[in-house]
C-alpha cells in the first residue's frame, strides 16, 4: 500500500511540474488557438490559467493580455458579462502603461460586446473612443472595422444617409489596404443601403463589382452571399424573373462551401421567386426543401444570423474575425511555439492520464483490504463466540458433575451396600 501511495504521490508532482513548465504566453497562445477551433470552454479554461500565473508572477504585460484573450474566449462563448469584465480589465493595465495598440483592442471588443447585445449607443460611443486611441496616424484596419460598425449602426437605426457614408468610408480604407474579402462585404451592405435610399442603379453596380470580386478571390461562401444579394435585389425591385439565375447560382456556391444555412435561405428566396411567377409547383418544392435544410441546421444563434443575412446585412462575424487578426499580428509578447506546447499538453495529460490509474487502483486496493478486515473482524467475532459457548458448556457440563457427584454415594459405599446384600 505504501508503495501504490508513492508511486500516486510521484505522478502527481510530475503533471504539476509538467504544467508549471508553461509559460503564460504559451498559456495564452492556446486559448487562442482553442477559441479560433471553436473549443470555447477549453479556451476559458486556458485563459484563467494563463491570468492566475500571470497575476502570481506579477507579469503586468501577461497579466492584460491574458485578460485580453479571456475577454475574447468568453465572447465567443456568448458570456458577454465576463468577456466585457475582462476587456475593461485589460484596458485598466494599457491606460496605466500607455500602451495603446491595447487600448485600440480592448475598446474595439467592448464596443462589438455592445454591438452584439445591440446597444448600439454604447457601441458607437466606443467604436469612437477605439479610433481615437489608434497608434495609427491616418487611415488604418483598425479605423475602417470600426466605420464599418458604426454603418451597421446606422442601418439598424435606420439612418441610412450616415450609414452609406461610413460604408463609403471603409470600402475606400479596405481598399487602400487590399483587404479583397472585407471589401466584397462591405459592397454588398453599401448596395443594400442604396437600396434603401432609392438607388436601385448603384446598387445593382455595386452587387456585380463584390460578386467580380469574391470570383477573382475563387471564395465560394463570398460567391454565394454576393449571388443571393443580387437574387434579393431582384426580387425586392419587382424583377422575379431576372433573380431566378443568381438564386440557382447561389444555391451551388453555397452547397460546396458546405453552408447549409444559406442554402436554405436560397431555397426560401427562390420558393418566393417562382411564386411571383405563379410556378407554384416549383414554389412548393423549394419551399419544402426550404424546411428540410432549415430543420437541419435548427439551432438558435444559427437561426439569428440566418435571420440578419436573409436582410443582406450580417457584418459581425467577419469583422470580428479581422479584428482578431490583426490583435494576433500585433501581439509583440506572445511566444509561438506550437509543437512544444503540443508536447508539454501530452505529457500533462498522460500524467493526469497515470493518476487517475493510479488513483483507480488505489481505491480499489483500499476497498478490498477494508473488505478483508471487516470479514477478519467477523470471523474473531464469530471465533470468540464459539469459544465463550463451549466455556460456558463445559461450565455446565462440571457443575452438573460435581452436583451428581454430591448426591450419588461413591463407589466404595455402593460395593459395600452389595456386599451386604449377598450376605
Amino acid at each position: 500500500m505504501k508503495k501504490i501511495y508513492f508511486i500516486v504521490c510521484l505522478l502527481v508532482i510530475n503533471s504539476i511540474c509538467i504544467a508549471g513548465q508553461l509559460t503564460v504566453s504559451q498559456m495564452i497562445d492556446s486559448a487562442a488557438r482553442l477559441y479560433d477551433n471553436g473549443s470555447y470552454m477549453e479556451s476559458v479554461q486556458w485563459g484563467e490559467k494563463a491570468l492566475a500565473k500571470a497575476k502570481k508572477l506579477r507579469d503586468e504585460v501577461g497579466t492584460m493580455t491574458a485578460y485580453y484573450e479571456l475577454g475574447n474566449a468568453q465572447f465567443y462563448a456568448a458570456n458577454f458579462g465576463k468577456s466585457i469584465s475582462n476587456y475593461f480589465a485589460a484596458l485598466k493595465i494599457a491606460e496605466k502603461r500607455k500602451d495603446k495598440k491595447m487600448q485600440n483592442l480592448s475598446l474595439n471588443c467592448i464596443a462589438n460586446v455592445y454591438y452584439a447585445q445591440n446597444d448600439f449607443k454604447k457601441a458607437n460611443q466606443y467604436y469612437r473612443k477605439s479610433m481615437a486611441a489608434d497608434p495609427v496616424n491616418g487611415p488604418s484596419m483598425a479605423k475602417g472595422n470600426c466605420m464599418g460598425y458604426m454603418a451597421g449602426i446606422f442601418y439598424n437605426q435606420k439612418q441610412f444617409d450616415s450609414a452609406m457614408i461610413y460604408y463609403e468610408k471603409t470600402i475606400l480604407i479596405y481598399s487602400q489596404f487590399h483587404d479583397s474579402s472585407g471589401l466584397a462585404m462591405m459592397q454588398q451592405n453599401l448596395a443594400s443601403v442604396y437600396g434603401k435610399l432609392g438607388r436601385p442603379v448603384k446598387a445593382e453596380k455595386m452587387l456585380i463589382e463584390s460578386l467580380e470580386l469574391s470570383k477573382k478571390l475563387g471564395d465560394h461562401s463570398g460567391i454565394g452571399y454576393a449571388y443571393f444579394s443580387l437574387g434579393l435585389f431582384y426580387l425586392e425591385n419587382k424583377q422575379a424573373k431576372k433573380a431566378v439565375e443568381p438564386l440557382l447560382k447561389s444555391l451551388d456556391e453555397f452547397k460546396m462551401s458546405n453552408d447549409y444555412a444559406y442554402v436554405a435561405n436560397s431555397n426560401l428566396a427562390l420558393s418566393n421567386t417562382f411564386y411571383e411567377l405563379k410556378d407554384f409547383k416549383q414554389s412548393i418544392d423549394q419551399y419544402k426543401r426550404y424546411v428540410s435544410y432549415k430543420d437541419s441546421t435548427n439551432n438558435t444563434e444559427l437561426t439569428k444570423e440566418i435571420t440578419r443575412k436573409e436582410l443582406s446585412f450580417e457584418v459581425e462575424k467577419k469583422q470580428l474575425a479581422d479584428s482578431l487578426k490583426r490583435a494576433e499580428a500585433e501581439k509583440e509578447m506572445k511566444i509561438r511555439n506550437d509543437e512544444k506546447v503540443k508536447r508539454q499538453s501530452l505529457y500533462t495529460y498522460a500524467g493526469a492520464a497515470g493518476f487517475l490509474l493510479m488513483l483507480i487502483i488505489v481505491i480499489i486496493l483500499f476497498r478490498n483490504n477494508r473488505i478483508k478486515q471487516k470479514a477478519n473482524h467477523e470471523i474473531r467475532i464469530q471465533k470468540e463466540i464459539i469459544e465463550e459457548k463451549q466455556k460456558e458448556l463445559l461450565d455446565s457440563i462440571n457443575y452438573a458433575k460435581r452436583i451428581q457427584t454430591a448426591i450419588l454415594p461413591s463407589e466404595k459405599s455402593i460395593d459395600k451396600i452389595m456386599k451386604n446384600r449377598k450376605k
